[in-house]
């Protein structure tokens, strides 16, 4: 019997790490990573090497390549920070998510009232003054 939950422990934790496992080295997860490698490359390999030859269409072209890739590398980290305050959608404010009936006045109750009248109509006295 004891054998059966230490099996089934162990798949339980296993499925759990399996989890970790693919939550970590997720597309997603990995993606900046990939981009920043790849970034890395393309300066190492083909913008540094065609602006120091000797060859001016060359040298434009690694130019603009490096401008391109930091363009591309400027808008990459803009979307995934995410902090731009020009994304926000226009007049939203914390009254947008209340309830409009908790907006509204609450009656107060009369205590000198009987409760067989209604609370909205007005109070009248029924004592006769002497």
């Amino acid at each position: 019997m004891m054998n059966l939950v230490d099996s089934q422990n162990k798949t339980i934790k296993n499925k759990s790490m399996k989890e970790i496992f693919k939550k970590a080295f997720s597309i997603k997860s990995l993606e900046p990573f990939i981009v920043g490698i790849g970034v890395i490359l393309l300066l190492e390999f083909a913008i540094f090497p065609a602006l120091t030859i000797a060859n001016t269409f060359l040298n434009l072209l690694g130019g603009g390549l490096g401008v391109g890739v930091a363009i591309f590398l400027y808008q990459y980290v803009k979307k995934k920070v995410g902090n731009d305050p020009d994304d926000l959608p226009e007049g939203e404010t914390e009254l947008d998510y209340v309830n409009p009936e908790e907006l509204k006045p609450k009656k107060k109750r009369n205590p000198k009232q009987f409760p067989e009248i209604k609370s909205e109509e007005p109070f009248v006295k029924t004592r006769k003054t002497k």
